[in-house]
């Protein structure tokens, strides 16, 4: 199965994005905090470039995700296990 193929656009796409972000986010702040407790310098980075690189690998890890997803929604209804699901592709 190619990667275009597996590739789908869903609510997953965008909560894998979104999520990738808000991590980031969280722990620049974790190390923000840890800096000023240490009384050393902060982080320096540029902030915009890690969030625009880490939304667009969400983008792409949740598409995958996604395309999983759909393969195994048919599957799943119809009462099997996901581990069954997962196997049987």
């Amino acid at each position: 199965m190619s990667f275009l193929e597996q590739f789908a656009i869903g609510p997953l796409t965008f909560l894998f994005s979104a999520a990738f972000v808000v991590l980031y986010l969280a722990a620049r702040q974790m190390r923000r905090f840890v800096a000023y407790a240490n009384n050393t310098d902060g982080p320096q980075e540029r902030v915009w470039v890690y969030v625009v690189f880490l939304a667009a690998l969400g983008l792409i890890a949740g598409g995958l995700a996604q395309g999983a997803y759909d393969d195994l929604s048919p599957c799943i209804s119809a009462g099997y296990s996901i581990v069954e699901c997962t196997f049987q592709m």
